[in-house]
């Protein structure tokens, strides 16, 4: 990977549009309402990735602007999966490449983290879609050992299909990796692992290409398809895990995107929210939800989800957290 620059974080005024929230309850697509515990407080600050910037703004729509600049798209460098840490200490973030495709190491991406308070980045890893616990104690993200040419251009491009889960412990970096039990052979393969995250039990959610979510409870060993499955056929991309709810987006034919919960108990679904365009969510650390697109966003009746979007059409929101 090439190395990152990145300017320092500086301060100015920022108007935004007032955040708006309602009460928490959900109406469900099918059987039972999906129960989550009322949230607390909203939490002062949210960050979005503004265009090419990493901005960090106050829910009250007051003046406050905190900025890295080109953090988002800069010198081919793209970086997603904004996880804001408990503490609010760290921003973890999934870094991928233009060209990507061209190289294993690229192709595979990396993960690190910001310091909030002075814009420093670490790069932790090799890998991709780096999901924190709660506590912030532990980190999941997916690697991949698994190289193969293209077959629609084997002379130029490659596939790195994920095969493996790499937990951490943040005090201490220990690695513990989940492997899948058969390595993919594109990105299609069942065997491919699509999304993890670190349960509130400290359990890990894996979920692979043949939409199987299994839980590997903590200490555990063994493949990723010696452990339990908790939902089948989840065609939706997970976002975020909070309590025993996964939060995941279903992405329409025509570009449109709806917000789902479904119960890890029970697996019943609940839609929470739709729009037009894609859409983006982020979890607090209490079950506040937040969400922008690129389109508005129709919230369903009684759920608590507030809603930010960008000040003008001018400026993109890709991703959202608090």
């Amino acid at each position: 990977t090439s190395p990152v620059t990145t300017s320092p974080i500086i301060t100015s005024p920022v108007t935004t549009s007032p955040v708006t929230t309602s009460p928490v309850t959900t109406s469900p697509i099918g059987g039972a309402a999906v129960t989550t515990a009322a949230p607390g407080p909203l939490p002062d600050t949210y960050v979005v990735a503004e265009d090419t910037d990493l901005v960090e703004i106050a829910t009250d729509g007051d003046r406050f602007l905190r900025v890295v600049e080109e953090f988002f798209n800069g010198d081919g460098v793209f970086r997603s999966f904004i996880r804001l840490s408990p503490d609010r200490t760290w921003s973890y973030y999934s870094e991928g490449y233009e060209d990507a495709w061209y190289g294993c190491e690229s192709s595979a991406g990396t993960v690190g983290r910001i310091d909030v308070a002075t814009g420093e980045l670490e790069q932790l890893a090799r890998g991709a879609r780096i999901e924190l616990s709660l506590d912030g104690a532990t980190t999941a993200h997916l690697d991949s050992g698994v190289c193969v040419p293209d077959p629609e251009a084997p002379d130029l491009w490659v596939f790195t299909p994920y095969d493996r889960v790499v937990v951490t412990d943040v005090a201490s970096g220990t690695n513990t990796e989940y492997l899948t039990d058969t390595p993919p052979a594109s990105y299609e393969s069942p065997s491919a692992i699509d999304w993890a995250g670190v349960a509130a039990d400290g359990s890990i959610l894996v979920l692979t290409a043949d939409g199987t979510l299994r839980r590997i409870p903590p200490g555990a060993t063994g493949a990723v398809q010696d452990h339990p499955v908790v939902l089948t056929g989840f065609t939706a991309f997970p976002m975020e895990v909070h309590g025993e709810v996964l939060y995941a987006i279903e992405f329409g034919d025509e570009g449109s995107a709806d917000l789902i919960a479904t119960s890890l108990t029970d697996g019943t679904t609940t839609r929470l929210a739709s729009s037009e365009a894609s859409m983006t969510l982020g979890v607090g650390p209490q079950g506040q939800l937040i969400a922008t697109a690129f389109a508005p966003i129709t919230v369903e009746p009684d759920v608590g989800l507030t809603v930010v979007m960008p000040p003008s059409d001018q400026v993109f929101y890709y991703e959202v957290d608090w």
